[in-house]
């Protein structure tokens, strides 16, 4: 059955600081860059309106934690579950487990590991990981990342976790990679598919991932006159029904707009779509 979920991305500039972490190639280690943004809602209010406003799960940025005490961790978990939401992914948006340089990928890969553990503490059912900057179709990069994956997948496991990757960044910029990485993990990662990451001939590509999607990232463009490309939307939930796909569906809105708005109207469009597919159902 196929979930509702909201990308937290979708309210970048409005759930406080980004905190991000890049890579600094002269001192070999990791970097902090916090963007100011306005906190007009903390993560557990966030999570109750999502309840309210009848969303049952939600896709989390790591770049979004304002903090990470056990005690905050506990209250999303506790406030989650109060507010019927689920906890489907926490999305780790940094980080190269493709580099070939070994000491970057220890450092990613305990960094990864970091944040499995708050996943885990948080009530977090996946966590998903960029596979890295290296050039697409690049073999030796897609098997050093399959190895990192399958060692974190691991780690994960142990804590009640599903290690996911996703089309995210260049070496997962087109499917024929995305299906290269996911046949060297054999079925011990899970995939999330993006509507918006692939740019080149994105339908066929999309449905070739498709198959593997566990979560989806039901991103929506907008035209030229500002109103939502619903014609693209539809396109892409089409793909998405015929896949036979059953997870959550995480609405996802980054341009100008009123956000709510906006995901009510993919969201509306999304029903109307998946009603008509043949043994789709949503709640």
């Amino acid at each position: 059955m196929t979930l509702y979920s909201v990308n937290s991305w979708s309210f970048e500039r409005d759930l406080g600081p980004l905190r991000m972490i890049s890579w600094n190639s002269e001192k070999r280690e990791h970097t902090l860059t916090i963007e100011s943004h306005p906190e007009r809602m903390t993560l557990p209010e966030f999570i109750i309106r999502l309840g309210e406003a009848g969303y049952e799960a939600l896709e989390l940025s790591y770049a979004q934690f304002q903090e990470s005490t056990p005690e905050y961790l506990e209250e999303l978990r506790t406030v989650a579950e109060r507010s019927g939401v689920r906890l489907a992914s926490l999305l780790i948006d940094d980080g190269d487990l493709s580099s070939s340089d070994p000491h970057r990928r220890r450092v990613e890969a305990a960094w990864f590991s970091k944040w499995i553990g708050i996943a885990s503490a948080a009530g977090f059912e996946r966590i998903r990981f960029s596979a890295g900057a290296s050039d697409a179709g690049d073999a030796e990069a897609i098997q050093r990342a399959a190895d990192g994956f399958l060692m974190l997948a691991e780690d994960a496991k142990s804590k009640g976790v599903r290690v996911m990757t996703e089309n995210l960044g260049p070496l997962l910029s087109d499917a024929k990679s995305c299906l290269a990485l996911m046949e060297r993990c054999d079925g011990k990662i899970g995939f999330t598919a993006d509507y918006g990451n692939f740019k080149t001939d994105k339908y066929r590509q999309l449905a070739e991932v498709m198959p593997y999607a566990e979560t989806v990232h039901a991103k929506a463009d907008v035209t030229n006159s500002g109103t939502l490309d619903v014609e693209d939307f539809r396109r892409c939930v089409e793909i998405t029904a015929d896949s036979g796909f059953q997870g959550p569906l995480s609405l996802t809105y980054l341009e100008d707009g009123e956000v709510w708005e906006r995901l009510a109207e993919m969201r509306k469009a999304a029903d109307e779509v998946l009603a008509s597919a043949k043994g789709v159902q949503t709640r």
